[in-house]
């Protein structure tokens, strides 16, 4: 284990990408198993996301696996230390949207990829929760500021770097 850790961040991101692609789509009687470790994995990348894109706390976070057509919902409930982020996304948002470094994209959450490709891709992103997403084209950019559009700078120097 600590040799496929030693293999770095690109690499991790991309085994977790692929581990939940391959159970997202398996029969509701085979994700019984698996529910409660992808809804903590999609929760675990979530929040902090969630917490640049809105300044939620990530424990006010809450997440629930979308199963079916379409890409899921996120919206906002309560006030104060009532408040919540809900959101259910489908297993295949971390292999495809997270993994990709696409989650927070020009202050837009990331919620489907419809037409993937490097350097450029189609996103479908929500400005604010409970809104539908829009569609926007974005494209793969050099870290650090300028480079023309809005960026999110990721976590970690090798990841991905998209800007609409």
């Amino acid at each position: 284990m600590l040799s496929l850790l030693a293999l770095g961040y690109g690499f991790q991101v991309r085994l977790i990408g692929q581990v939940a692609e391959a159970h997202a789509d398996r029969p509701d009687e085979a994700m019984e198993t698996v529910r409660p470790p992808l809804v903590a994995a999609i929760a675990a990348r979530l929040a902090p996301v969630a917490e640049e894109w809105l300044g939620i706390d990530p424990d006010q976070v809450v997440v629930s696996l979308h199963r079916g057509p379409g890409w899921g919902s996120v919206e906002l409930t309560g006030r104060g230390e009532q408040r919540r982020l809900r959101a259910s996304l489908p297993a295949g948002w971390l292999a495809r949207v997270w993994a990709a470094g696409l989650a927070l994209t020009g202050r837009h959450l990331v919620v489907a990829v419809d037409r993937a490709g490097w350097p450029d891709a189609r996103v479908l992103a929500l400005r604010a929760p409970g809104t539908e997403p829009v569609p926007l084209d974005v494209h793969a950019g050099a870290p650090g500021p300028g480079g023309g559009g809005l960026e999110v700078r990721a976590r970690a120097a090798d990841a991905p770097h998209w800007e609409v």
